[in-house]
């Protein structure tokens, strides 16, 4: 029998260090897990960032506030026209009222004044413990688009780095690094010491010692001395924790668009066959992935290429989290949920979303929303 909810929002956000944000007559307001009120309803606009937990940046009367997601306190008052979250400690906050070409500058959570710059400064990015960097457009902008300024908030000083050098994102202590002069990308320490010069088409983030890069038109595989460890032959290569690689290889019998894919592990041991259309990478702490056969119908295999759910034509869409699958189908928009091992474990939930801290988004039958437990049941 399907479950009958009735929730009580008109929208919800999923739980971030056990809150969520949830609309209620066209206020926001804030519930603990429990469903207790942690933030009352009086705010006109919610803001989430990707990777942040620690914060949600809500509107209230035309003007932008930071609220502290484990306490539902005030970080930042309501006085901004726009922040943004740089990490715990660190925001872009401005002033200025135009939707377009504000000026940002950087304060930290108690509102000191870090970094106030006299350009239209895009937005700035914490790149390492001490490194900011911020990116101010140039007149240039089909050739080089943006100048790039690099703060040390040990020294309280900018950088003597060149404009034109984007430093992308640290990861285990390394960066790729995009010179605009030859648009090659390098790798650099967290010491900004390059580790090779600008060589490369594309590179990606170590992890766990090792980095995706691409030397003429094939990706390979260097560890973090710069040695080769996967040669550059491949047409493809992906990964998500450095030890299983999603991969194409290209013989002289098969074209582009039908080419295969299989995955193999850093010693270049095939794991699963390239048979597939593709097979996305398996997450961490994860047995299983997506994988869509060569006609491009989605499916769930395990890392011993076993079949957990058979490709079929019906499923719009397969997504993984918290080892938990969801299944959207085409001309539905009811989702079935199923366990690691392929069995269905929750059936017939509208509009439904992965699970985050062990909770979905879900819609009643009358245009409600609110949130479902691991059993399938309305959490409150």
């Amino acid at each position: 029998m399907d479950n009958v909810f009735h929730f009580k929002y008109d929208l919800v956000t999923n739980f971030r260090n056990g809150l969520a944000w949830v609309k209620k007559k066209d206020k926001w307001g804030a519930v603990d897990k429990n469903g207790n009120i942690r933030c009352d309803f009086i705010y006109d606009a919610v803001k989430l960032y990707n990777g942040n937990k620690q914060y949600s940046i809500v509107g209230k009367n035309k003007y932008f506030g930071a609220i502290d997601n484990v306490t539902g306190n005030t970080i930042l008052d309501f006085i901004y026209t726009d922040i943004k979250v740089i990490d715990e400690n660190y925001f872009s906050v401005s002033n200025d009222q135009y939707n377009y070409d504000k000026y940002y500058y950087l304060i930290d959570k108690d509102r000191n004044n870090i970094i106030r710059s006299k350009y239209h400064t895009r937005d700035f990015y914490k790149l390492t413990d001490d490194i900011i960097m911020t990116s101010v457009p140039t007149e240039d902008f089909l050739v080089h688009p943006f100048a790039y300024f690099y703060y040390s908030l040990t020294k309280q000083e900018f950088l003597d780095i060149p404009s034109e050098v984007c430093i992308l994102h640290f990861e285990e202590g390394f960066s790729t690094c995009f010179g605009a002069p030859n648009a090659k990308y390098c790798y650099i320490d967290k010491n900004l010491n390059r580790i090779t010069d600008f060589i490369f088409e594309d590179a990606y983030d170590f992890h766990n010692g090792y980095a995706i890069c691409k030397i003429y038109n094939k990706y390979g595989v260097i560890d973090n001395y710069a040695n080769i460890i996967i040669p550059f032959k491949y047409d493809y290569l992906s990964t998500y924790d450095g030890i299983w690689y999603s991969y194409k290889k290209k013989n002289l019998f098969q074209s582009e668009k039908k080419l295969p894919q299989g995955v193999m592990d850093i010693n270049r041991q095939v794991r699963i066959k390239p048979k597939y259309k593709y097979v996305s990478p398996f997450k961490v702490k994860s047995n299983i992935t997506v994988a869509a056969n060569l006609y491009g119908h989605k499916g769930i295999i395990n890392k011993k290429d076993e079949q957990i759910i058979c490709p079929s034509h019906q499923y719009k869409n397969l997504d993984i989290n918290e080892n938990i699958i969801i299944a959207s189908y085409n001309n539905s928009s009811y989702n079935n949920y199923f366990d690691e091992f392929g069995d269905l474990k929750i059936r017939n939930i509208k509009n439904g979303s992965v699970f985050i801290d062990g909770f979905a988004q879900a819609e009643d039958e009358n245009g409600k929303f609110g949130f479902i437990n691991t059993n399938g049941e309305q959490a409150f």
